[in-house]
């Protein structure tokens, strides 16, 4: 992993989990990147956060086969073909989304503050994924 502001809220979102040691939350994210770039992708600075929150989970490696299939279901999608980078966000927001309204999976001292990170990051990402829209669509016709 590369130093940067990425892998800096990833160290945040980490700190959260005052439960788990440190090492075993190290641990998990080096496996869950692992496994990311062993299934062909090319995890980048901008999915370090992500892996933060699955490394939250106990257990969160054992879903990549779940998140792959809502990626591949996202970039199948002609609106968000172009966008594989923040389809992997996505799809990672959506599975935890759906695991997190079951409090009993995830320490309940940190599922609002979960849920939180997870909306901030859905708000940035639709952001981002609108205005590149706006830029694509706005950029052809001019003479």
């Amino acid at each position: 992993m590369r130093k940067g502001n990425d892998l800096q809220f990833l160290s945040h979102i980490l700190s959260l989990d005052h439960e788990t040691e440190a090492g075993l939350l190290v641990e998990r994210c080096v496996r869950l990147f692992d496994s990311l770039k062993q299934s062909g992708s090319k995890p980048k600075a901008m999915h370090y956060p992500v892996i933060g929150l699955l490394a939250l989970m106990d257990g969160g490696g054992k879903e990549m086969e779940t998140i792959r299939q809502i990626v591949n279901e996202l970039n199948s999608e002609k609106l968000f073909k172009g966008h594989k980078d923040i389809n992997f966000i996505m799809a990672v927001h959506l599975f935890m989304s759906d695991q997190t309204e079951d409090c009993s999976l995830l320490e309940t001292g940190i599922y609002t503050t979960l849920e939180a990170l997870i909306q901030a990051q859905q708000a940035a990402m639709i952001a981002v994924v609108a205005g590149t829209s706006n830029a694509g669509s706005s950029g052809g016709g001019e003479s």
